[in-house]
């Protein structure tokens, strides 16, 4: 599978619907953003299990996929990103 004539990786960061609700909400109390809303996030959660877990299982398939934790702060987050990336 190539882009552009280039190969690619795809980054997963994995977290519950959980955190990503919490971490969602302090952002929208932080930068007031709309598209944070708990209704709007819902929706985008609908959209990403119909959209891009289908596009992350074929990618996965054909050895594309980088999956990492999420779940960690984001410091140690960035670390395993930077890690994982390094290796390429």
């Amino acid at each position: 599978c190539q882009w552009l004539n280039r190969d690619f990786r795809v980054l997963n960061l994995i977290i519950s619907e959980d955190t990503a609700r919490k971490r969602l909400n302090k952002r929208r109390e932080i930068e007031g953003r709309k598209d944070d809303a708990p209704e709007i996030l819902e929706k985008r959660l609908e959209n990403f299990y119909k959209d891009t877990v289908p596009s992350l299982e074929y990618l996965r398939s054909i050895g594309k996929v980088i999956d990492i934790d999420g779940e960690p702060l984001p410091d140690e987050v960035s670390k395993e990103v930077w890690e994982k990336i390094s290796n390429l």
